[in-house]
């Protein structure tokens, strides 16, 4: 089965939820489960280093948005720090899609490391060095990556990603589009482990109905 991931800050608690249910639901022996991450612009054409995140997200959904989130990734085992620049997110996004085509693992790695530099340390996504950093960071040749981002490889598939999202009808991140045979369920926002642990209980459910038809 696979699982096709929106990010945004909220992603990077609520993966741990839903790895975390995977386990109590009987792991990737049962399930197989493959995440894939697919781009999309919170704040699309945003300019360099406008107002921290923590403020846009307080301004756009709901006064104490920011806490919620600095809650949500304190439960988690992350610190957020809700000062961290606004900027361009094009790049970070182009460089895990071309990480994820050396190895699947290193997408989710480089994915992972840029989310902290930018939630945790308040570092700007456009800013190239620190998306050079964590490349190198997590085996990634640091001259490679620095020539991919410099060209414009890569640039119009996450527009158009991005673009095909908004035609969905997604507004808002992180979602979680799973997918197992016939069988598929969309979870939006900051699910917790038991919103995950029904979706693979429905995915067991779904294939026992499969299985027990095919006897039939």
């Amino acid at each position: 089965m696979s699982s096709l991931l929106l990010s945004a800050a909220a992603a990077i608690p609520v993966k741990t939820w839903l790895l975390r249910a995977l386990e109590q639901e009987g792991g990737n022996a049962t399930f197989d489960l493959t995440i894939e991450r697919r781009p999309f612009f919170l704040y699309p054409g945003g300019a360099h280093h406008i107002k921290p995140w923590g403020e846009r997200v307080d301004a756009l959904y709901h006064p104490t948005a920011s806490a919620g989130l600095a809650a949500l990734g304190r439960a988690a085992g992350y610190s957020f720090d809700m000062s961290a620049p606004l900027s361009d997110t094009t790049d970070s996004h182009r460089l895990v899609l071309w990480a994820e085509r050396q190895q699947r693992a290193k997408g989710e790695a480089l994915a992972l490391a840029v989310g902290r530099r930018y939630f945790e340390q308040a570092r700007a996504l456009a800013d190239h060095a620190v998306l050079l950093e964590a490349a190198a960071e997590v085996g990634l040749d640091r001259a490679a990556a620095l020539a991919y981002l410099q060209s414009d490889e890569g640039r119009e598939e996450v527009w158009q990603a991005a673009v095909d999202a908004q035609r969905q009808g997604i507004h808002s991140i992180p979602v979680f589009m799973f997918s197992a045979g016939e069988f598929s369920e969309t979870v939006h926002g900051s699910a917790d482990v038991e919103r995950f642990s029904q979706v693979f209980q429905a995915i067991k459910r779904h294939w026992k109905a499969r299985e027990a038809s095919s006897c039939s």
